[in-house]
């Protein structure tokens, strides 16, 4: 709103007289606005806090909202940067863009993407053996292709909203291969390996359905038998192609895993070891779809700056996953705990506490933060704030700042930070650094396109790993899991477990059907599956206590006719 944009601009200024404002004597203040064209338009078409800022350019100031006096703000210079109109983003007004000078900044084309990360990567791989370093021109020609044909044909639409590329996904790319050590590519084959299994994280990991995830998976192997002159089948041994430095403790190092089977049995094993230490236990079913889930966040965690965004619908295990995550990359997790009475004041200050052990303690922290503890579109403004710059505007209060030098003047001391204002932006650069952000939100419904629409940091500063139905092995193997405590026979249990997983399965599909004659969406959640197994357990184990009660009466029934019969022999006998 336009108050919030008057109060961060004067929170960052001093007092020069008496109705005057500006930075410290001697400096200029460079005032960096992005995405200008965002802001909501209002009843009449207007934007509130572009007509502020051109007040500020026809006039030189604005008023005080409390006293009604007029500042005028000097020594300042504006830069602002925003997208094309179009799509959600409208027409800055003339009387606001006359105060420009207006460049446009043209896309990178391949000639410069490629020297900009042939440099990053020659450098990177110079320390590995000659066979990997002689792929760097290659990995980073065959990235290019892979990012320019996804952004032309992978476009965006209304259910698929999150379809936006641009160089921060490639760069991941690039970030992802430099997580391997020496001893993660002894061959050039690895680094293909490598290269291949971070195009899937950062691009595949996003798309919605089985059909563009076939698409890419075309376009890769058409990729690397174009660059690499190999083939897909020949080169990749087990699939899905997995990397991670956790399966085995003696090589903690980022390596391709090829026993799946291992890589589940020590998930367990951390698994196991979280739920001794938690207050709530948590009890899930490690089927593959799931490893690869955990090893996608964990992966995000271990990269700069990494930051995820889990989009699935409720139940399909987004905040339980992301926790065993954040345990197994051995990170601290932070969560909010939403009430009927938390507010805004409450939510300020659990950020407070967050960003002072990222930044001030230098812990390293997931924060988790899901569509159910979002009551107000201001929290999540607030996070793409933190994704964006590490740090909410106008947070901390003079108490709180004070603090903050306490902590961290020696730390920005030793690093070569000298006053007041290079702690604070040493203490923001800790928080970016030591904080990862871990959205869990639904795709159901227009909210998640509203989210996408207004808060463009949650898709650009993020890397998506998109929740897809849970497939029929994983179904089997949820079952299995939580029928084999009930006493069935061998050959009834597996009947049980198929009937489970074709209910499922049937439902989906007229689901789909349902969908595409009526054009409207039925979501069948896993949370329906595991309610379908417990009600089963329930029904079950309400008609085993019916009938064996009633044969315990039919039981003790014959125990008196034949106590009865037993006492009348006697009787006549003695009679």
């Amino acid at each position: 709103s336009a108050n919030q944009t008057q109060d961060v601009i004067d929170g960052r200024l001093d007092k020069r007289k008496k109705g005057t404002y500006g930075p410290p004597l001697g400096k200029r203040c460079l005032l960096f606005v992005d995405d200008l064209n965002m802001p909501a338009k209002e009843k009449y078409g207007a934007q509130p806090p572009i007509e502020l800022l051109r007040q500020w350019f026809d006039t030189g100031g604005w008023y005080e909202r409390k006293t009604s006096e007029f500042r005028t703000l000097v020594d300042i210079t504006f830069l602002g940067a925003m997208g094309p109109p179009g799509a959600g983003r409208p027409h800055v007004t003339n009387r606001c863009q006359r105060h420009f000078s207006l460049i446009y900044v043209l896309p990178f084309m391949g000639e410069s993407l490629h020297r900009i990360f042939s440099s990053v990567q020659k450098w990177f791989l110079g320390k590995f053996p000659s066979q990997v370093t002689a792929l760097a021109d290659t990995v980073v020609k065959a990235t290019i292709q892979v990012y320019e044909e996804v952004s032309q044909k992978m476009l965006p639409t209304p259910t698929k909203s999150h379809y936006t590329f641009n160089l921060r996904d490639l760069s991941k790319v690039h970030q992802g291969i430099c997580l391997c050590t020496r001893n993660s590519l002894p061959v050039a084959e690895d680094l293909m390996k490598c290269w291949a299994h971070e195009c899937q994280r950062v691009f595949q990991d996003r798309l919605v359905n089985n059909e563009d995830v076939q698409w890419f998976a075309e376009l890769m192997q058409r990729t690397l038998e174009a660059n690499f002159k190999k083939q897909w089948r020949i080169l990749i041994k087990s699939e899905p192609l997995i990397f991670c430095d956790f399966v085995d403790s003696k090589q903690p190092y980022y390596q391709e895993v090829l026993d799946h089977q291992a890589l589940a049995d020590a998930l367990q094993t951390y698994l196991m070891d979280y739920n001794q230490m938690a207050k709530r236990v948590m009890e899930l079913v490690l089927f593959l779809s799931a490893v690869q889930h955990i090893c996608r966040i964990v992966r995000v965690l271990k990269t700069p700056l990494g930051n995820a965004l889990l989009v699935g619908v409720g139940g399909s295990g987004r905040k339980s996953l992301a926790t065993l995550a954040t345990f197994a990359a051995e990170y601290e997790s932070f969560q909010i705990e939403i009430s009927k009475s938390y507010s805004t004041m409450d939510w300020h200050d659990d950020i407070k506490r967050l960003l002072m052990r990222v930044g001030g303690n230098a812990k390293e922290v997931a924060f988790l933060l899901a569509d159910t503890q979002i009551p107000k579109e201001t929290f999540l403004e607030d996070a793409s704030s933190l994704l964006n710059n590490g740090e909410v505007p106008n947070l901390f209060n003079a108490e709180d700042k004070t603090q903050i030098l306490e902590v961290c003047t020696a730390p920005a001391q030793a690093a070569g930070r000298q006053g007041q204002a290079e702690v604070f932006a040493f203490f923001t650069e800790q928080c970016r650094k030591n904080m990862h952000l871990i959205l869990a939100l639904s795709p159901i419904g227009e909210a998640f396109r509203r989210r996408v629409r207004m808060f463009p940091a949650i898709v650009n500063c993020c890397t998506i790993d998109w929740f897809m139905e849970w497939p029929e092995a994983a179904l089997r193997s949820v079952a299995d899991n939580f029928l084999h405590k009930v006493e069935l026979s061998e050959d009834i249990f597996g009947g049980v477990v198929s009937i489970c997983v074709d209910m499922q399965t049937s439902v989906i599909q007229l689901a789909e059907r349902f969908n595409k004659e009526v054009q409207r969406h039925y979501y069948v959640t896993p949370t329906s599956y595991l309610e379908l197994i417990t009600a089963f357990k329930d029904v079950l184990f309400s008609k085993r206590t019916e009938v064996s009660t009633a044969k315990n009466r039919y039981d003790e029934g014959l125990d008196k006719l034949a106590s009865t019969e037993r006492q009348g022999k006697t009787m006549s006998a003695e009679l």
